[in-house]
């Protein structure tokens, strides 16, 4: 055991069915993470409204180091990482969807955030063999998207980016102290400006794929999340039309005519549609506000299960307490 790396690893596995956390697969990752690493700890989150939750409260109850985080709420993935993010304690933390196989991810991940990295995203490494995921329509709107997000919010995404996360404690601090910060889970780096990387590994098939809606929601809160140029696109638009329509009536009034041509009756429509789309864009940025303000966090906490302990060891250092000290010291612990 003596080539353990001495760190803290911490894992976060959020999950939504029960049948996502195999027995077999919790154990195999708690053998590993044993097996690389002096300290480690698997929390495991899930929501009280999810049925057959009991399971995973037996799973959990026989498995090394291992919690599991009971919301009181249902709650989206992203809000239950951050849930888990708020409560470890390691000084690297891995985020690891259910189904993903932890042999291809540890030991390497934590090796290559140990030579100088903060945050490590996930990155598919066989996304150009997906077939028509990957088709020229997919293409060609991912890179609008990267060009549009990367060019008036100033966020760097990587295509084909995967859940698996990889952070500092530093890091972790800093995100942690972020209002919301889970709405940010796609490009943490770009918030907090620690140094990043990406990590190649290969997803489990079910995690790859993803509703064209879904992807349309996500890539929309990215957008609306991090600028207001599409605020200031749509307004110049709408001035634009507005007065173009001026300019019209007016040419229609002095022309004597009240009927207008085919051309006129298509600008009338388009001013329309855009206000439509003007308020639809408004309303989706005071959304945004609205949620901002809300005095009520994300999540609670309703219940929370430990399995067997077996860090503590009397000939070692108190790594609880040195990591408390340490995100006290930086001034953000959570």
């Amino acid at each position: 055991m003596s080539d353990r790396l001495d760190v803290f690893v911490s894992v976060v596995i959020p999950f939504e069915k029960p049948d996502e956390i195999r027995p077999a697969v919790l154990r195999k990752l708690a053998e590993i993470l044993h097996s690389n690493f002096r300290y480690s700890e698997i929390v495991i989150v899930g929501s009280s409204h999810d049925h057959g939750w009991e399971l995973v409260r037996e799973t959990v109850s026989g498995c090394e180091n291992a919690r599991l985080l009971l919301l009181s709420r249902r709650a989206s993935f992203h809000i239950k990482v951050f849930a888990g993010l708020e409560t470890v304690i390691g000084s690297h933390v891995v985020v690891l969807p259910p189904d993903q196989p932890p042999h291809t991810i540890f030991p390497d991940i934590i090796q290559q955030c140990c030579q100088g990295y903060d945050i490590l995203y996930g990155v598919n490494r066989s996304a150009g063999q997906r077939g028509l995921r990957k088709g020229t329509i997919y293409r060609w709107l991912g890179r609008v998207f990267h060009w549009y997000v990367s060019s008036y919010a100033q966020i760097d995404i990587v295509s084909d980016i995967t859940d698996v996360r990889c952070i500092s404690r530093r890091a972790l601090n800093a995100i942690t102290s972020i209002p919301n910060g889970y709405q940010h889970f796609r490009h943490f780096s770009s918030v907090v400006g620690f140094a990043s990387a990406y990590f190649h590994h290969t997803p489990s098939p079910r995690s790859t794929r993803r509703r064209p809606l879904d992807l349309v929601h996500e890539g929309a809160g990215i957008v609306v999340e991090n600028t207001t140029h599409p605020l200031k696109v749509m307004a110049w638009v709408c001035g634009t039309l507005a007065l173009a329509a001026v300019a019209a009536t007016l040419w229609v009034i002095l022309a004597g005519g009240y009927r207008l041509p085919a051309g006129l009756s298509l600008l009338a429509g388009s001013c329309a549609v855009a206000a439509l789309l003007a308020l639809a864009l408004g309303m989706r940025y005071l959304a945004v506000l609205v949620e901002r303000g809300r005095p009520i966090p994300p999540y609670y906490i309703q219940d929370e299960l430990e399995g067997v302990q077996t860090t503590a060891q009397t000939d070692e250092l108190n790594v609880v307490q040195e990591s408390l000290a340490a995100a006290g010291a930086s001034g953000s612990l959570h």
